[in-house]
């Protein structure tokens, strides 16, 4: 359990990082929307949005892919172990 703790905390710190880096570069498109005159909570609107989207596209493809390995995992179990679930369950 610590080693998937730990290589989920690496997925998200790299992810964190990602978005820091992104935010760096998108410096200057912030400035010069806020010289358009847009305001804070437009601009905090607009990247909140983008933050939330990102998160729920990320967690639904990982859903996915989630439910389809372990429907491949469980066809790879041995077929002693299927015999005996079959006869508990009857």
């Amino acid at each position: 359990m610590v080693i998937v703790g730990l290589v989920l905390l690496i997925a998200c710190s790299n992810v964190a990082n990602l978005l820091l880096s992104r935010a760096a570069a998108r410096r200057q498109e912030i400035a010069v929307r806020m010289a358009l005159g847009a305001g804070r909570g437009r601009l905090l609107r607009q990247l909140l949005t983008e933050s939330v989207l990102l998160g729920l596209l990320a967690a639904f493809s990982d859903s996915c892919s989630g439910t389809r390995d372990v429907s491949f995992l469980w066809s790879l179990r041995p077929a002693e172990y299927a015999q005996n679930l079959a006869e508990s369950q009857d």
